[in-house]
């Protein structure tokens, strides 16, 4: 595998290439633990960013509690892919991209709790177009196991995918119902998701979940925490920790410290370049 790659179903030959089984370094497997935490980037994410996100969250989650990010990995996927000429279906492209990646990361999964005790339990972590990932890959592993999915605890982070994915009565309802603890943060301070994710669609489609966080919605099983004037990008730079703190608690680490609550203060506002402007406003980097 590619050198800081820790999970992926990316191709090493083919930059468009999806695997057909998802592979994981030999320390996934090795690891002495009962849990494995993973973390999915979101759209328009390359490797190298990627790796860079992880390593922001896992310096967070040390300060929070140790052996929370020890058993941390994180999985790369095909997000980035740049259509060769129609440019405005970018976001569109790697929607679909998701959904064929849920399928080489569920088999993954569903395999390495096959032969794991029942008290081992798989802990994801996922941000964006992640999320929709995410929720397609519990929609595929219930069908192929559904025991399996109450081992599995599922938090979100900024979610980009559709309100109604989740209404009562839907697959991705049921299938994120399976899992053990269910819980999402949302901001809707996030400029990304209340002004480009319904464009990325055509506006055909309700507004995104980690905008207003469904609070109401009776699949998660913690109430949605509002991470107050959170940007798009803040969740991986969550410098105080909070997010880290709440997930590590709830996730049912030992010797995590209340979680403070979301405010102005903990985040320090960022003086924005050309380039920052450029991705916040018109591409949407998410």
């Amino acid at each position: 595998m590619r050198q800081d790659v820790e999970i992926t179903c990316r191709s090493e030959i083919d930059p468009s290439g999806i695997l057909k089984n998802a592979r994981a370094e030999n320390r996934f497997h090795l690891l002495r633990s009962p849990r494995r935490v993973i973390l999915v980037h979101g759209f328009n994410t390359g490797e190298g960013t990627a790796f860079l996100n992880f390593k922001k969250f896992r310096e967070q989650a040390q300060t929070v509690q140790e052996k929370f990010e020890e058993d941390m990995f994180g999985f790369t996927w095909l997000g980035d892919e740049k259509p060769f000429i129609r440019w405005h279906r970018y976001f569109k492209k790697n929607t679909k991209n998701a959904e064929k990646c849920a399928e080489p990361f569920a088999r993954f999964l569903d395999q390495n709790l096959s032969y794991r005790k029942n008290n081992y339990e798989i802990i994801l972590i996922a941000h964006s177009l992640g999320c929709y990932l995410v929720l397609e890959t519990m929609r595929q592993l219930v069908n192929r196991n559904s025991d399996h999915c109450h081992r599995i605890k599922v938090f979100f982070m900024a979610a980009a995918f559709p309100e109604d994915l989740l209404e009562t009565g839907r697959t991705h309802n049921f299938a994120l119902s399976q899992a053990d603890t269910r819980l999402q943060f949302y901001s809707s301070s996030d400029t990304i998701l209340k002004r480009l994710f319904q464009a990325g669609h055509f506006w055909f489609v309700e507004p995104a979940a980690g905008l207003n966080g469904m609070p109401m919605n009776e699949v998660w099983t913690t109430p949605p925490i509002e991470a107050r004037h959170f940007k798009h990008d803040h969740y991986w730079e969550d410098r105080e920790g909070l997010v880290c703190a709440n997930i590590a608690k709830a996730a049912g680490y030992r010797g995590v410290a209340k979680p403070l609550p979301f405010g102005r203060a903990e985040i320090e506002e960022r003086n924005f370049g050309l380039t920052d402007w450029f991705r916040e406003r018109v591409i949407g980097w998410c």
